[in-house]
């Protein structure tokens, strides 16, 4: 018997790879700092005694430091795999899951989510993410039609997920080939990092709903010079070459909720490459 467990705020779920379900639990001691990881990870295994597989959270925007050990505690605690699942990744595996529907390669796949829509692939049989954006008050076909053409992709959706009401037929007639499923942001037995935790192990059934990693958002700064990068699947390789001018010794990588510095060598011509990846 193998417990794969899923962390999402205060609510822990438990899956038993025997019983082929999740059970969940209240979670007291939900890691909201570096000095309670430990404590949580002591609650999760009072909860799922036996053998650990996978572990999978989803977390409020945390610094580096909080991640890696979040990650290290939990293979130090006896799980084979531990990962942290971004809002956008979770937010496809929750709506794709409800919809049950097993996505096939080269579905694209639009999900809205209130004003927002997120739009996905499915190549090399995992998902992978294009284009987020936000609509502004009332939806029309021209805004679809501009939203469409923005996603690079240039592709009408095969299938649309929302948990908002469209008027009979309004998406029908803009894409007629797609299938419509409602989705619901209740957490239910079955949710995303549960769902993500399962995929970690190979189970089949859930392979299909897979989805690549995603970055938020982060800029890269150094003195006057701006480079943004939103909504990048991981892993992800970035270079930039710069003339650096005097005094211009400082490389800020921000992200959504802090932000590194790195001190530069002393140069003018310089060369940086950037690797973000999962941490597993």
């Amino acid at each position: 018997m193998v417990f794969h467990v899923g962390v999402s705020h205060y609510t822990l779920f438990v899956y038993d790879d025997i019983k082929k379900e999740a059970t969940n639990f209240v979670l007291k001691a939900f890691a909201e700092d570096l000095s309670t990881i430990d404590l949580m990870y002591e609650e999760i295994k009072s909860k799922a005694i036996g053998e650990l597989g996978c572990a999978c959270f989803s977390m409020f925007p945390a610094s580096n430091d909080f991640r890696k050990k979040l990650v290290q505690a939990g293979l130090d605690f006896g799980f084979k795999k531990v990962q942290i699942l971004d809002y956008r990744s979770e937010l496809y595996i929750r709506a794709i899951f409800q919809s049950k529907y097993k996505p096939k390669n080269g579905d694209v796949i639009w999900i809205f989510q209130g004003d927002q829509c997120h739009v996905w692939k499915k190549e090399n049989n995992t998902a992978k993410y294009y284009y987020g954006g936000i609509f502004q008050d009332f939806i029309d076909e021209k805004d679809l039609e501009k939203f469409k053409i923005d996603t690079k992709l240039n592709e009408l959706p095969d299938i649309i997920l929302s948990n908002i009401k469209f008027e009979d037929g309004y998406l029908e007639n803009f894409a007629p080939h797609a299938q419509n499923f409602s989705y619901s942001n209740q957490i239910i037995n079955s949710s995303a990092v549960s769902i993500k935790t399962q995929i970690m192990a190979g189970v089949s059934d859930v392979l299909d709903l897979d989805a690549n990693a995603v970055v938020d958002y982060f800029f890269l700064k150094i003195g006057n010079k701006n480079d943004v990068l939103m909504g990048k699947n991981l892993p992800f390789t970035q270079s930039m070459r710069s003339k650096l001018e005097e005094g211009e010794n400082i490389l800020e990588i921000k992200f959504s909720n802090h932000t590194e510095n790195i001190e530069l060598p002393t140069c003018i011509d310089f060369f940086i490459t950037l690797k973000l990846r999962v941490l597993i």
